[in-house]
């Protein structure tokens, strides 16, 4: 098994890259040698908080997360520990798992994990994951603090003009795209009803505009190497944005 499993990122040119005034808070799950980890994260320049849970698991990490750009999880793969990992909301903090070797990293990552590695990972390979999940808290710090938002996993969307963005590349949107995709945005993965995706005070969307409009906003983010399916449909509903 790979020691290390990491969503989709730009590839680094170092590990050394120094990324500072994020926070990162440790939660331990369950015991584990903390070192390497700690180290790791100094020398990638991130201010560390620990915390050991205490049941609920879930209340405790709401609270250590509530002020981190990333909240490393020292876990395992079981049910609860997954569920707590897929309550975290991607707007609270980035997720980086650590995990026992024989754990499963891919129930973990569809859990919500950024990043997941074992007990076992190499500094280096360590670093490497870090780094990655630090860069992707970055942008979505920035993006926060302009009054933007990161979607379809690393896609940028501006709101005036709106506007998706990736590495350098932009997509236009409509007034209707835009409006829609901020109501959705603004609803922070819960989904939304078609009636009030529609509401656009004299420009109302009837329903079949709306699918069409959906429709648009997929095939442009997969135009900028997004993942489509994060927009996806509630039946007998309407829509939701996941992460």
């Amino acid at each position: 098994m790979a020691e290390t499993t990491t969503r989709s990122a730009p590839a680094e040119e170092s590990v050394s890259i120094q990324l500072p005034a994020l926070e990162a808070s440790i939660l331990y799950l369950r015991p584990s040698l903390r070192i390497h980890l700690l180290s790791a994260l100094t020398d990638l320049g991130i201010f560390v908080s620990e915390s050991v849970s205490v049941a609920p698991a879930a209340l405790t990490v709401a609270r250590v997360s509530a002020n981190a750009d990333l909240l490393v999880l020292v876990c395992d793969d079981s049910p609860e520990h997954c569920a707590v990992i897929s309550g975290v909301r991607p707007e609270a903090a980035v997720v980086v798992a650590i995990v026992p070797p024989r754990s499963s990293q891919p129930k973990i990552m569809a859990a919500g994990a950024f990043v997941c590695c074992n007990d076992e990972t190499s500094r280096t390979a360590l670093l490497v994951a870090l780094t990655s999940a630090a860069t992707h808290s970055r942008r979505i710090r920035l993006a926060r603090e302009a009054g933007e938002a990161m979607l379809f996993g690393d896609v940028l969307f501006q709101t005036n003009p709106p506007v998706l963005m990736r590495e350098g590349s932009a997509v236009a949107l409509s007034r209707s795209e835009g409006r829609v995709l901020a109501t959705l945005v603004a609803a922070h993965g819960e989904p939304v009803g078609k009636h009030l995706l529609g509401d656009q005070g004299e420009q109302a969307i009837n329903p079949a505009n709306l699918k069409t409009i959906v429709m648009r906003l997929r095939r442009k983010a997969a135009r900028l190497g997004g993942d489509p399916v994060m927009l996806g449909s509630v039946r007998g509903f309407g829509y939701v944005l996941r992460g």
